[in-house]
Order: structure tokens, then sequence, then C-alpha cells
């Protein structure tokens, strides 16, 4: 990645825009804030540009925009050679960026890499959120964009330098690519959508089986914002009993626990069935929980027994409702 280095030093030290590994400096007409898949085609007749025919440059959305030094940007790499491009935010959780690719410079994959930048002089400090190839193949009629490539990022626990963007790394986004063929080059969009911050009780969860005096828990792990599952091995000793299951809910914030509910299961003698569902519980939500929490939001619960080598397993889902947290004002954007 030195070569995001050298192009951000020359933002820096320039005092405009860089765009391109050994491009120039170019802005877009003040364009619409439109997500790139419903941009319009040009209706007007081609006009002379100082664009160069041999390299790939980059074009900011927003060219009155300042020159800042943590940004959202891609690298595109075509043929062996990168350009950056910085992604200006067009809307709430929004950003495009565009690249002009002269039709001598296309090459049959790209590589595109998406990062949150911290850039200075010296060095550039580079928080990776994803990185990709895909096929690139484009006709020169195709003046009508088209999606060239698109995918989810993010939903995990990364932690980012530049804090104004975490929520691409903790929330996820949405990347896509499309391109429109022009009548001296290929312009490429990239637009990246960041996906609701997504609320989940401030809550631990708690599933135990059997009866009392021989109780067994399920251990529940988050795969994502109120998504939990686990599994236990069911002793034999309970083998051909009703088996009660309880699932409880505790605060994370002042340690109170409630009873979400009860439900009774029944154990084989000898467990034959495999993947076997005996409870599927919902509950809608509650808004006139006593407080915030699973009761309040609702859930989905699943029950299930699974048998492996002989062994019978009890198989927990739980889904507790989430809500989208309000929009908070974005912080003050660095610039230099």
């Amino acid at each position: 990645m030195k070569w995001l280095v050298a192009a951000v030093a020359l933002v820096v030290l320039a005092g405009a825009v860089y765009i391109g590994i050994s491009g120039q400096s170019s802005a877009l007409p003040q364009s619409s804030s439109q997500p790139a898949a419903q941009l319009a085609p040009s209706t007007t007749a081609p006009t002379a540009t100082p664009y160069p025919d041999n390299q790939v440059i980059s074009l900011r959305v927003d060219p009155t925009a300042p020159v800042v030094y943590q940004y959202l940007g891609t690298g595109l790499t075509l043929n062996g050679h990168g350009t950056l491009a910085i992604l200006d935010p067009i809307g709430p959780d929004e950003y495009m960026g565009i690249y002009r690719v002269p039709y001598s410079q296309l090459g049959p994959v790209a590589n595109l890499e998406l990062d949150a930048v911290t850039a200075s002089v010296s060095h550039d400090d580079l928080d990776r959120l994803g990185d990709w190839a895909f096929p690139l193949n484009i006709g020169r009629a195709d003046d009508v964009p088209m999606t060239v490539f698109s995918t989810v990022g993010g939903m995990t626990d990364q932690s980012l330098i530049t804090p104004q963007f975490q929520r691409l790394a903790t929330d996820g986004y949405q990347l896509g690519v499309t391109v429109a063929a022009k009548e001296d080059a290929a312009l490429m969009t990239i637009d990246v959508v960041v996906q609701p911050h997504l609320r989940a009780p401030n809550e631990m969860y708690t599933v135990l089986a059997g009866p009392t005096g021989d109780q067994f828990s399920v251990p529940l792990e988050q795969y994502t914002p109120g998504g939990f599952d686990g599994q236990a091995l069911v002793p034999t000793s309970l083998y051909g009993t009703d088996l009660p299951v309880s699932l409880a809910a505790a605060s994370l914030s002042d340690g109170s626990a409630i009873s979400v509910g009860t439900w009774p299961i029944k154990v084989p003698p000898r467990p034959h069935n495999n993947n076997l569902v005996q409870i599927h519980a919902t509950a809608p939500g509650d808004p006139a929980a006593d407080k915030p929490g699973i009761l309040a939001n609702g859930y989905w619960f699943e029950i299930g027994e699974k048998l492996v080598g002989g062994d019978l397993y009890l198989v927990v889902n739980l889904s507790v409702t989430v809500t989208i947290a309000p929009e908070t004002p974005p912080g003050p954007v660095p610039t230099r």
C-alpha cells in the first residue's frame, strides 16, 4: 500500500485533492447526490476534456469538499496499476466515489480495497474494511449504468483508528460498483451505504434444562445483534423424561433478572431422531413492559434435539427483536 502513502502525502503537501496514483486532480461538475444505480446517462453531446487517455483517475463527487486527512477511500487496481479515490458523503450514512477508466486501461479483473484512512505527510494509518476481485466486462454501448459487483461487509468486532467510520465495522455496510460506458472512457461509481445501527437489549440470557436438582445449562453465544445460539449434551439419566426448559434474562445495567418462560419437551428413551424441533415460541413484544428488554422488544425462541454419534444434544436458537437506534449527528471532520 505504498502508493496510498505517496498519494495522500501529495494531498496534504499540495493542499489540493490528488486523485490517481500517477494521474491528476479532477472534479466533476456539481452532481446529484443519487446512489450509483439511479444515475441517469448523459444526454448532452460529448465535449473535449483535459483527462488523460492513458491512465485511470478518480473524480470527487463534491468538487467543493475540503481536503481531509481522515476519510473513507478505495484503491482500484487494474493491470497492476493502483489508483486512490476519496469517497465523499452524499447523504446520511452513504459515501460515493468515481473512477474514470480509459478503455485502453481496462483489464479483465478489477481489484478493489476499502479503507478508513488517517493520512499524514510521513505515513498513513489504514483500517482495511475489505478487499475483493471481480470481473470487469464492459462494452462501449453500455451507456446505462450496470452493476458489476456488490457485496456486504462488516458486523465484526474490529476496532478502527478512525472512530467516525466505526459503524462500518460494527453495523456493517453494503458496497456496490456500477459502470457506465461513455464516449471516451468508462465511469466506475463506488457506492457505500452503512447499515442502520441496530440496538439490542443490554441483557444476557440463560437457558436451563432439567428438573430441579438435576439441571444443566445451555451456553448461548451471540452471533449478531439480538441473535444467540447454543447446544449442550443431554445427560443419559434424563432419557425418557419430560424435560422442562426455561429461559431467563439478566440486565447488564443493574443486574436484575426475570424469567422469560418455561417450556416442556419430551426426551425419548432411545434417541433416534435427528434435528427434531420440539418448541417454537414467539412473542411480539409488550410496549407496556416494566422496563426495556426482551419482553418489551419481543423474541423468537426455538428448542430442538440433535443426535450426534449416538449422543443427544439440546439445541437452542434465540432471536431478540432489535430496534434502530436514533441517529446522532456526526462529529466535525478534521481538515487541513
